[in-house]
């Protein structure tokens, strides 16, 4: 049997976690294959590379081969797997259906992931612009200007009052350029903490969701997720007041709140698109589409087709975003290098006209 070894710090245990695509996966192909439960998860916690998670993958391992549930397994480790992976396999527990479950699990996951790439696809190119041209800045302001400054004060020309400033602003660069880098890498340090701080990222979010041109996408973003797993949840055979309890936290902020409040509605008697209506968790298209699939009694369906709807949404919208956000940010950076530039030329050429 496999044991706990020693050594596994709460750190560490909050830090990973398994590839739950890639372990669901596996498990239905070994189920499938007629290998019991218990035998499966040793298996999937001997292939594991990391001793880690072969330990912590080990204790669930032994706490089913000591007859206690999958779902309860999972749940005394909750960092090692994403919590609609324990969903799942709680509403497949009642159904006997664990390998369906699993493999509707993993195309669940592999659309929230792809989705999740579009997003972060939409934002490297920008980033990588921006954070070049940023370094492009540093090179003219620590390196450039300051050897400028020297040469214009050795000719002693009357400079515009641009030029000036700028000249005067690299002469303080080279004066001080330790102290200058000193505190570029003290911010930079106190950028990478703050980005290592849940806090921080928290606050740094909720500014953001609150640009006028972010928060309707992100909340179509949220919906798309909140509306798959719900589809999820349903089809694995939970009762949807209880998967909108499991769903609930996928939302985010104050919407989670909202997901619970319709819950209550709901066991109060009023239909789940009216609930969800009045909690503002559905859009002009979403509330239609689940009154069709209340009517045809095809509601986990007709859930996964809003979810499909709202994903592409989301994708036009970060297409939008692209075509837009690129082309300010090349326009922004060539400004502010475009001006360095000509104001440190500006002197030179007033010289070539003299000396003409």
């Amino acid at each position: 049997m496999l044991g706990v070894r020693a050594g596994t710090g709460s750190n560490l245990r909050r830090r990973e976690s398994l590839d739950a695509v890639a372990i669901a996966r596996d498990i239905a192909a070994l189920l499938r294959a007629g290998i019991s439960l218990v035998e499966t998860i040793g298996i999937m916690a001997e292939r594991q590379p990391k001793e880690t998670l072969r330990n912590r993958l080990g204790a669930v391992h032994d706490r089913l081969a000591q007859g206690q549930r999958l779902s309860a397994s999972l749940a005394a480790d909750p960092g090692l797997l994403p919590l609609f992976f324990a969903a799942s396999v709680r509403a497949a527990e009642t159904t006997g259906q664990l390998p369906e479950a699993l493999e509707r699990f993993v195309v669940y996951q592999s659309r929230v992931d792809a989705l999740r790439g579009r997003l972060a696809q939409s934002l490297l190119y920008p980033a990588v612009v921006v954070a070049v041209g940023v370094l492009v800045v540093l090179f003219l302001m620590l390196y450039v200007v300051p050897r400028f400054a020297g040469v214009f004060a050795d000719l002693r020309v009357d400079l515009p009052w641009g030029s000036r400033m700028l000249l005067a602003t690299g002469s303080f660069v080279d004066a001080h350029g330790g102290l200058i880098l000193g505190l570029l890498i003290f911010a930079a340090t106190l950028m990478v903490m703050a980005a290592a701080s849940h806090r921080a990222r928290a606050a740094l979010q909720r500014r953001v969701l609150a640009l006028p041109g972010v928060r309707g996408p992100h909340r179509v973003y949220r919906l798309a997720i909140f509306y798959r797993n719900l589809g999820m949840l349903l089809q694995g055979g939970v009762p949807l007041p209880a998967a909108l309890t499991m769903a609930a936290p996928t939302l985010g902020g104050a919407l989670d709140a909202r997901a619970l409040a319709a819950r209550d509605a709901l066991l109060k008697g009023v239909s789940p698109a009216t609930a969800l209506d009045a909690e503002g968790l559905t859009t002009v298209e979403s509330r239609r589409m689940l009154q069709v699939g209340e009517r045809s009694g095809r509601l986990p369906e007709m859930l996964e087709s809003v979810a499909d709807f709202h994903d592409a949404e989301v994708a036009r919208s970060l297409e939008r975003f692209g075509r837009l956000f690129e082309p300010l940010v090349m326009v922004g950076l060539g400004l502010i290098i475009g001006t360095v530039v000509v104001l440190l030329y500006m002197p030179i050429f007033d010289l070539a006209g003299a000396v003409g």
